[in-house]
């Protein structure tokens, strides 16, 4: 049986404490928001996976293990950490309870899909092993997105 192939290097995966920056914010929420948002998602994978991580400043010499940034018209993450978000999306940070509104999207949720794709490129999980749960109830009021592993 052959190794798994694993995105980038894998001994940047394997650290207890992963780094974070924003190169920028999106223009629709707040740095706090976004910032917030992020720190959630990474709250809500430290319950998954024996991690901690730490937001640190935009450094190109020395990189953050993620790297988040948002761009007119792009989308996408990449094997080095970096997730980006089109800065064109009408982003939001809804607050528990809160109708949703179908032309805003949760940064909330979308920050933990983008971190779970990085996750699985780098080999630190097992695709379809983690459930990411439904940020809207059945009468379309926010609820705080969760992880949790599959039975």
């Amino acid at each position: 049986m052959s190794a798994p192939v694993v995105f980038g290097d894998p001994k940047k995966w394997s650290k207890s404490t992963l780094t974070y920056a924003f190169e920028n914010f999106p223009k629709s929420v707040s740095n706090n928001d976004a910032r917030a948002a992020v720190q959630y998602a990474f709250n809500q994978w430290s319950t998954i996976i024996p991690k901690t991580f730490k937001e640190i400043s935009w450094d190109s010499l020395k990189p953050a293990d993620f790297k988040f940034s948002f761009e007119d018209g792009k989308t996408g993450a990449s094997s080095d950490g970096h997730i980006t978000e089109n800065n064109e999306i009408e982003w939001k940070r809804y607050k528990i309870g809160e109708n949703m509104d179908l032309h805003k999207l949760d940064i909330t949720r979308n920050f933990m899909a983008g971190i779970y794709t990085i996750f699985v490129w780098a080999n630190v999980i097992q695709k379809d092993t983690i459930l990411l749960s439904d940020n809207f109830d059945s009468n379309e009021r926010y609820v705080l997105p969760k992880l949790s592993k599959k039975d």
